[in-house]
């Protein structure tokens, strides 16, 4: 390697790491909720959204704090969390939500969640 390309594979380097950690970002940046017991579960009749209501502290971005948390069933990953938290509730196990640092697209008042986990 010559000494003028040097700077150019540390740029090349440099490039990759920024493109591979902004990847990560959106999921990285969410607020875990911690685990919390399921209140009740409930869907929309008019449209494709369900909520989790979570006890203890309303949670999300400022303007959709809330303990009711929303998102969109239809995906396969809104059916899966769905049925998920339908299993978890009926069996008393809490959830953590990792909550979106942006506000429920259908519904701007609420916040929504980019991952889950049950205890």
């Amino acid at each position: 390697m010559t000494t003028a390309s040097l700077p150019l594979a540390r740029l090349a380097g440099c490039t990759l790491v920024t493109l591979l950690l902004t990847a990560t970002t959106a999921s990285a940046q969410a607020v875990p909720t911690g685990y919390r017991k399921m209140l009740y579960l409930g869907c929309h009749k008019t449209d494709t959204t369900c909520f989790v209501e979570l006890e203890g502290a309303p949670v999300g971005p400022p303007g959709c704090q809330s303990t009711s948390v929303r998102w969109d069933t239809s995906n396969t990953p809104g059916k899966n969390h769905l049925a998920m938290f339908l299993s978890a509730q009926a069996r008393g196990k809490r959830a953590n939500l990792g909550i979106s640092l942006t506000c429920y697209a259908n519904q701007t008042n609420f916040p929504t969640f980019d991952y889950s986990m049950i205890e």
